[in-house]
């Protein structure tokens, strides 16, 4: 019969919810950053420029929206892959989402 500490502590069900809880706070930045860039779109463009800008191109407006998708799913990912044991595959999840987090980041010219 298997002990109440039977599972590594990053696989118990909190140390999971402190997992995802990270993952989205660290996401967060990117995830609206990429929204905005993919489905903002500038209705006024009026101003004293001589040139019009157009905004970002269809192809950037695209690679923006799936860059939402897999920001969103990474936090649902590294819980996963915690509550299976896998902690590389965790580790994996947290470092891709401090990359998106640093990103996001740039995007709103923090860093």
């Amino acid at each position: 019969m298997a002990g109440r500490h039977d599972r590594p502590w990053w696989s118990r069900w909190w140390a999971v919810a402190l997992w995802f809880v990270t993952a989205c706070v660290f996401v967060t930045p990117a995830v609206i950053s990429w929204a905005f860039t993919a489905f903002y779109t500038l209705e006024n463009q009026a101003g004293i420029d001589m040139i019009v800008d157009e905004g970002p191109s269809p192809f950037a407006r695209g690679l923006a929206a799936a860059g939402v998708v897999v920001a969103v799913l990474l936090p649902f990912f590294a819980a996963r892959w915690a509550r299976k044991i896998w902690l590389g595959y965790l580790m994996l999840a947290f470092l891709l989402s401090v990359v998106i987090l640093g990103a996001g980041l740039v995007m709103f010219r923090i860093l």
